[in-house]
């Protein structure tokens, strides 16, 4: 049994870039005469006579089949009409290096375009905010720079209310739970650059997707100097020497239309939204396994260990997923043969196991 996706939300391919971001235009030089031409063709007659439909549609025809493509191929830039074209997320590489200046981590950091990213996918962290970045917006509020009439109520403003009345023990809390404006103004601090303030961080199998998908333009910070999909692989693969299955995991459940996020602090590895934390909590929470372990301990990679595949801690790990209302599965990755094909998703065998508890009680 596998989990059964009812609203579609990345795109069902191999390569899932299409419909993961939206699309973007390139604007035009001169777009009032691409509006009278258009404006031209649009005035045309049609009437029930056939043969004036026909006469009709093909200037339509032949001007969007054969002008426009012409001028797009013919000028650099566009003269009538604005292009379209995916949109290109630019984001910087943070190289972690040790004492002996030896790469061992990166940290892959979007600042534009951090609502894009949310909105279309649930991509990345903010690193001031529990997930959704929401710290400019709740700065503004705080400053009464904010637009709206009505104070929003952010979660991390209703955490911080939860600490300030348990520190309290009760003294100053109200009785009935409500929620006062006063109660959720968070701490005024000056930034210059409030804007840039809350990058989105994305974790090792997201940057990896938007790289291969062809959304993300990631750059190293101090070089400048762009950042291939291989060079991100190379430098998560030390930190993680499970990343292979994981991102073939990862991308397996992004092709297939879930919203995918780290399941971390719920003890798995991934959690599987129907269309985003924004709109519903997750169904299934996913633990990803190698099918074959290797053999001997020493052939592992240094600093990894086999993965724990006991099962109490199966039994553990499924009680604490019915505790959240979810259903726990266990993804099973073969990887490919072949070590150069270590980095292509299609390469890998995936299967899937629903743990469920008996519960003899139930009917």
């Amino acid at each position: 049994m596998s989990p059964k996706n009812t609203k579609p939300y990345a795109a069902r391919s191999k390569h899932p870039s299409s419909t993961t971001l939206p699309l973007t235009f390139d604007p035009a030089v001169f777009p009032q005469i691409g509006k009278l031409i258009d404006r031209i063709t649009a005035m045309l007659p049609t009437n029930n006579n056939w043969l004036t439909c026909i006469l009709s549609f093909l200037p339509r025809l032949f001007l969007r089949l054969v002008i426009r493509p012409f001028l797009y191929l013919l000028f650099p830039a566009n003269l009538f009409w604005p292009s379209l074209r995916p949109l290109k997320v630019s984001a910087t590489v943070h190289m972690i290096r040790d004492e002996k200046n030896q790469l061992i981590d990166c940290v892959v950091w979007c600042c534009t375009d951090q609502r894009v990213l949310w909105d279309n996918g649930s991509f990345g962290k903010g690193i001031l905010s529990r997930s959704n970045p929401t710290w400019l917006q709740r700065y503004l509020q705080s400053n009464g720079c904010s637009d709206s009439t009505k104070q929003a109520v952010f979660p991390e403003d209703l955490t911080r209310l939860r600490r300030q009345r348990r520190t309290a023990a009760g003294t100053n809390n109200r009785q009935d739970g409500t929620l006062e404006p006063t109660d959720l103004q968070p701490e005024i601090v000056e930034y210059q650059q409030s804007v840039e303030m809350e990058p989105v961080q994305l974790s090792p199998c997201e940057a990896l997707f938007l790289v291969y998908s062809g959304v993300l333009d990631p750059r190293d910070l101090a070089t400048q100097l762009p950042v291939s999909f291989d060079d991100l692989w190379s430098v998560f693969s030390l930190a993680d020497c499970s990343l292979n299955i994981k991102y073939a995991a990862y991308y397996y459940y992004r092709a297939r239309g879930w919203a995918v996020r780290s399941g971390v602090k719920f003890g798995s590895d991934f959690l599987l939204y129907n269309r985003g934390p924004s709109f519903s909590h997750s169904i299934y929470s996913v633990v990803v396994r190698q099918r074959h372990q290797p053999d001997i301990q020493d052939q592992m990679p240094h600093g990894c260990s086999e993965l724990d595949d006991s099962w109490q801690y199966l039994f553990a790990l499924n009680r604490v997923s019915v505790q959240v209302k979810k259903t726990l599965v266990v993804c099973f990755v073969d990887p490919p043969v072949e070590t150069e094909k270590i980095s292509d998703p299609s390469q890998y065998t995936i299967e899937e196991l629903v743990i469920s508890r008996f519960n003899p009680n139930a009917k």
